[in-house]
């Protein structure tokens, strides 16, 4: 698979003001990000909030504008091109937010939503655009009728759809999610996991999957790239990841994930805080809390390197962390459980297209 996406040394900074005699700070929300997306991949970004990831999804999508770095999409520079060439590529690789009851316009129906990026990229013509953002609504699992309601007529599950509706309305190559499903209740994340899945399946869109929900990101993703304190510390191969960490840090992200796969347990929480934004680590930001620091760790900082064949790690001692307890594949997770009994109700008609509340 040829490279669809590739950020390279993507940083971004705030300023914050100090008192009357201090000089203003900067915080350093995303430090020498690169990572790199193939056509139709899942690629999962994760961490604890505050970690920066985000940021990079805006900054990928020029919401924001990054401090330094290059962003390739499908090999042109977007903080290079012109106007024009910006708004061809943003119809190719669309946004997902978190909030489905904020990332709605209220005032207008849906018909409105669906079809005004239709128009305004021209891809379809007269009645053709109608029966166009009927055809979303039937691909997302909404019934048609619902295109002349308004966004509080919908559940928050439904909305969502909407959201990615409109997203597939341009005919993307790429769908940024950003925290899709945890403003959602758990039968619902299933719902929207599971149709993100077959949208992938069966559009080869390419997703980069913002979360922090490990039980998610392992059923969807491929690939993992996990950030502490605005850096990137692990990526590799998402089974690689989960069942063999190389970072203690993802290790401890593994260790507090719920489980529901067995009894009473107790679990693992990391000690300790993200470290201060506003100071800049002389070494491992991940030090202060981690079980196998060493002098060295104090004093200079890892470099992201290669640990396995599809596996790197920022960590001065990624050969000796420990492996975590998790469940043998991610078809033993609760997570794929549950979309499977969710799939086979489909197959069967027990769950019929959701009809938008009167």
């Amino acid at each position: 698979m040829s490279a669809l996406l590739a950020a390279e040394g993507l940083a971004r900074a705030y300023p914050v003001q100090g008192g009357l005699f201090s000089p203003r700070r900067m915080i350093r929300a995303v430090r020498d990000v690169s990572l790199t997306l193939a056509r139709g991949e899942a690629l999962a970004l994760v961490g604890e909030s505050g970690c920066g990831k985000s940021t990079v999804g805006r900054l990928l999508l020029r919401l924001e504008e990054a401090d330094a770095g290059r962003i390739l999409f499908d090999g042109q520079d977007l903080r290079a091109v012109g106007t024009a060439t910006l708004r061809a590529l943003r119809r190719r690789m669309q946004p997902v937010f978190q909030d489905p009851y904020a990332s709605l316009d209220p005032r207008r129906r849906i018909r409105d939503v669906l079809e005004a990026p239709i128009r305004l990229h021209r891809l379809r013509e007269g009645a053709a655009v109608g029966a166009r953002a009927a055809e979303l609504m039937a691909q997302v699992g909404l019934a048609p009728d619902g295109l002349d309601k308004l966004p509080h007529q919908f559940s928050g599950g439904q909305r969502q759809r909407i959201a990615i509706a409109r997203a597939l309305a341009v005919e993307p190559d790429l769908i940024i999610c950003d925290e899709p499903v945890s403003a959602l209740d758990v039968s619902v994340q299933a719902q929207v996991v599971n149709l993100l899945a077959a949208l992938r399946r069966d559009a080869g869109v390419a997703l980069l999957f913002i979360s922090h929900d490990l039980a998610v990101v392992r059923h969807l993703a491929d690939r993992v790239v996990v950030m502490y304190a605005g850096r990137i510390v692990e990526e590799g191969a998402t089974e690689q990841v989960f069942t063999a960490p190389r970072h203690p840090y993802t290790a401890g992200l593994i260790a507090a994930a719920p489980r529901t796969d067995r009894g009473r347990r107790v679990h693992a929480p990391m000690v300790g805080e993200p470290p201060d934004p506003l100071s800049e680590p002389s070494g491992c930001a991940f030090a202060p809390r981690c079980t196998l620091a060493t002098a060295r760790c104090n004093a200079e900082a890892p470099l992201l390197r290669d640990v396995a064949a599809v596996q790197r790690s920022a960590c001065h001692h990624a050969e000796n962390v420990p492996m975590p307890d998790v469940p043998g594949s991610a078809a033993d997770t609760p997570l794929a459980r549950r979309l499977a009994i969710y799939r086979r109700a489909r197959a069967a008609g027990a769950i019929e297209q959701e009809v938008p509340h009167a």
